[in-house]
């Protein structure tokens, strides 16, 4: 008896952080626009934003037979919310907690990938040139089946 399995698509992972801080940022951001991982962007000369990255550390792997494991990579979500300086913080800071809510003490999976996100971590940033930054980073891992691959192949 033979039993396949989806391979890990770490796409399935980057497309599960983006529908949901873009679905938080649409509820309590409409008009802030958002800046996503190597997608084109025009930054607001005098406006609002939100940026959206995902720095991963080193995968780890674990047997599930020969020629199966499951793969598991640690790391963190980063979201930002700029404006303009000098202009009041503290409604930012909700709008930071509520974007890093969209996916802090959550289990989902997507696709091929289970994923748990398990601490959150929202303050100010240093102040760059006319903009305060607010930024929330949110910490996973995530994990899914990967293929073993004989050495010297």
């Amino acid at each position: 008896m033979s039993t396949t399995v989806d391979i890990l698509d770490h796409d399935d992972f980057r497309k599960l952080v983006e529908d949901n801080v873009l679905s938080a940022a649409a509820q309590y951001a409409p008009t802030f626009p958002v800046q996503l991982d190597n997608v084109p962007f025009d930054q607001p000369k005098a406006g609002s934003w939100i940026s959206l990255c995902t720095k991963t550390g080193d995968s780890q792997r674990r047997s599930f037979g020969t020629a199966l494991f499951i793969e598991r990579t640690p790391g963190f979500v980063q979201i930002d919310v700029t404006i303009p300086k000098d202009t009041g913080h503290a409604e930012i800071e909700k709008l930071a907690h509520k974007l890093a809510d969209s996916l802090a003490y959550r289990k989902p999976s997507r696709g091929t990938v289970k994923a748990n996100f398990w601490k959150k971590s929202v303050g100010s940033a240093p102040v760059t040139g006319p903009y305060y930054r607010i930024m929330g980073r949110v910490f996973f891992w995530y994990e899914g089946f990967v293929k073993n691959i004989p050495a010297g192949v």
